[in-house]
């Protein structure tokens, strides 16, 4: 009975050496792709937070409102400003006591009714809106 083990002999020191490269070659693709999909996870986490923000602000602008069921939204936005404080910044329409629009007005919100300003009730209104909202 004869066995062959052809698989098995012992490699040259350069074969070896060669082996070793795939291998590491191998890896540091991985840790490439690896580190890839984490930045795209990263990336999609931080869009879906936004938009979770957005909402809330729009909310906070609502609870503001005399009617807040007829609230219509445009340019509305996600907003870093220098302070890197997250803000929803845009435009809302709603109607007002006699059951008219108003026309659109802008807002800048923190997320809460009490940090959130409408355009016709802050006097120095734009001060806020360019320091949290101005890209």
């Amino acid at each position: 009975m004869f066995v062959i083990f052809a698989g098995n002999r012992d490699l040259t020191p350069a074969e070896q050496a060669a082996k070793e490269q795939r291998k590491a070659e191998r890896a540091a693709e991985k840790a490439k792709e690896d580190q890839a999909d984490t930045a795209k996870k990263a990336a999609r986490d931080n869009e879906v937070k936004e938009m979770v923000w957005v909402e809330k602000g729009k909310d906070a602008v609502k609870a503001r409102l005399k009617d807040p069921d007829s609230a219509q939204f445009k340019d509305v936005y996600f907003f870093r400003g220098k302070d890197n404080i997250p803000m929803t910044c845009g435009q809302v329409n709603s109607k007002n006591s006699f059951g008219g629009f108003s026309g659109f007005q802008h807002f800048v919100s923190g997320g809460s009714s009490e940090l959130t300003f409408l355009e016709t009730e802050v006097k120095d209104f734009y001060k806020a809106w360019n320091r949290y909202c101005t890209k």
